[in-house]
């Protein structure tokens, strides 16, 4: 996805993957909302883990790639995490290491360069237990049994930040803890 339209002369705020479940009016069905973290928050700026789940000791990498001639080096802050180390890694390439908050839904890179400044939203959510059936296995059929709101044995809260409403923040939770989970699941075997 590419930078959001500049509001102010050098000011911009990339659009997060939360952004793109509050706008999202299509199907709610697994493949679509999982289509929803496919494409990058941006072209020069990374994240590793693509998804970092926010337990408070997992770290995100974030690679910045710098263009535009700018000399002076930039400055970097953080919301919504800590900043653990900061590196040049190259000309233009800065590696940014931050820890999100505990629990954290949001969390932003901000990076000014010379007279210009983004935003760049984390993909990060809190840690949620997305094995529906409880058969210790993540499958479709946990994600399909999520968005039927409808759970297997025993009652099951579906608002997994707490804020007393399931809707779309609860769907973008499940769906990042899901891909995390079946990309776990797959290393292993």
């Amino acid at each position: 996805m590419k930078p959001a339209p500049v509001t102010q002369e050098g000011y911009a705020v990339l659009g997060s993957v939360v952004a793109r479940f509050r706008n999202y009016t299509g199907a709610r069905a697994p493949k679509a909302l999982m289509a929803l973290f496919k494409e990058p928050v941006a072209d020069t700026i990374s994240q590793e883990p693509a998804i970092c789940l926010t337990d408070g000791k997992t770290a995100v990498r974030i690679t910045v790639d710098l263009t535009g001639g700018e000399k002076a080096a930039p400055n970097f802050a953080l919301r919504g995490a800590a900043l653990k180390s900061l590196k040049k890694g190259g000309e233009n390439r800065w590696l940014v290491e931050a820890l999100p908050e505990a629990g954290a839904v949001e969390a932003t890179l901000i990076i000014v360069t010379g007279r210009k400044m983004v935003e760049y939203p984390l993909t990060v959510a809190p840690r949620a237990d997305v094995d529906m059936d409880g058969k210790g296995r993540v499958t479709e059929a946990d994600f399909l049994l999520f968005l039927a709101r409808k759970p297997a044995g025993s009652s099951r809260s579906f608002d997994l930040n707490g804020d007393g409403k399931v809707d779309y923040l609860d769907d973008y939770i499940y769906t990042a803890n899901y891909l995390v989970a079946t990309e776990e699941q797959t290393t292993r075997n």
